[in-house]
């Protein structure tokens, strides 16, 4: 099997992450592997790690220019026209790849490109498109032209859905199979941090991603803890002031501090006592697995992604595998919850997350559905 990948970037994000994982396991089941990127980066240090080849395409969203300021308006369609000019330069580019390398099969990493999906019709071969976010709730994006002309061309692919609500959001027939992404087991023990006096914040700060509710939050209980609260992730400038300058009015420099990005995320969960995740529409939660994964308690909003985790993990061991929240005021009450709780409920917690997630989310699991998937699309079959 030929497989014709194309990314929308090549940042160390949750969608990169979880795409190297399948890959890697793709190329070790004797699949033949082409990866398209709009530029260098993490995911083409690892594909040549990995002996992947890639080519580098001007990739580009298939959204509208963002309209959220006079700069935005004046600029709106220069924009527009700019990134209609590299998807036809990036879709004759590819369509030549194409017609000399013969793929069976074109692969998306992401529902919002879909240079892949017109790629397919025009070389009449079959097309994967891998759905990963909401995008216009969890991003702001408009798709392009219209949600729902979006969506006809979803449900005339095949297409994976990293989580049933995604499936349901984006009204998607039988064409699309639910596999779970695939989260590395790290062999990390569980409740061992119990002791710690660190809760964290994992990824882009912004305000989707919740980080200003979960300082709020953390700052109506923090006289009644112990606790320190670290911020880890990108953020611009201009909102990195704006938290700075909340952290300071609520006069909690000391107690809440902002650490910017990591690379060994793995063992800072593995000292830490909580991760808050915090997400108004997270896909799948990447993150919330991996805490789960080494044996950090989860304590998530109860809604999109994290949500369906915490149900799975409901229903797999009859018992709570984290602390849900659905608002600024319950946040505090479940900081406040864990600060109160036992060692042994936290035992129970942690293990039983992490019991979940060895059984849903192995790698091994995402990349043989994902392989059969692809093997039953060529032999015509859903």
């Amino acid at each position: 099997m030929k497989i014709l990948c194309i990314v929308s970037s090549s940042f160390a994000g949750g969608a990169t992450f979880s795409l190297l994982n399948t890959l890697h396991g793709l190329k070790s089941n004797g699949r033949d592997i082409l990866v398209v990127t709009p530029e260098e980066g993490f995911l083409c240090n690892d594909l040549n790690k990995l002996q992947i080849p890639y080519t580098l395409q001007p990739i580009v969203f298939s959204v509208w220019p963002p309209l959220n300021s006079i700069k935005d308006i004046i600029k709106f369609i220069p924009r527009l026209i700019k990134n209609r000019v590299k998807y036809f330069i990036a879709f004759s580019h590819i369509s030549k790849i194409i017609g000399n390398w013969k793929p069976d099969i074109i692969y998306t990493n992401v529902s919002v490109v879909d240079i892949g999906y017109n790629l397919a019709k025009k070389h009449n071969i079959p097309h994967l498109w891998h759905i990963r976010e909401y995008s216009d709730k969890d991003f702001d994006w408009i798709y392009l032209p219209s949600i729902s002309q979006y969506r006809k061309k979803l449900n005339d692919s095949f297409s994976i859905s990293i989580t049933y609500d995604l499936k349901k959001y984006h009204q998607l027939g039988d064409n699309c199979r639910v596999i779970y992404n695939g989260i590395e087991d790290t062999g990390a023990l569980s409740g061992k941090n119990f002791s710690s006096d660190k809760i964290i914040f994992v990824g882009r700060l912004t305000p989707n991603k919740g980080v200003l509710e979960v300082i709020e939050s953390f700052a109506k209980i923090a006289p009644k803890t112990n606790y320190l609260l670290e911020l880890w992730g990108n953020c611009q400038q201009k909102f990195r002031a704006k938290l700075e300058n909340l952290i300071e009015e609520k006069g909690l420099r000391e107690r809440i501090l902002l650490k910017g990005p990591t690379n060994n995320i793995y063992s800072i969960m593995q000292n830490s006592k909580a991760i808050i995740v915090a997400s108004k529409s997270e896909g799948f939660g990447r993150i919330t697995a991996e805490a789960m994964q080494n044996g950090c308690l989860v304590i998530g909003k109860d809604t999109a992604g994290t949500k369906e985790q915490f149900d799975n993990g409901k229903q797999m061991t009859n018992e709570e595998i984290g602390l849900r929240y659905d608002d600024e005021y319950s946040l505090s009450d479940a900081i406040l919850s864990l600060f109160n709780m036992s060692e042994n409920a936290y035992l129970t917690l942690t293990r039983n997350a992490k019991h979940v997630v060895r059984q849903l989310y192995a790698v091994q699991k995402n990349v043989e559905e994902i392989d059969d998937y692809m093997v039953k699309i060529l032999k015509g079959k859903k």
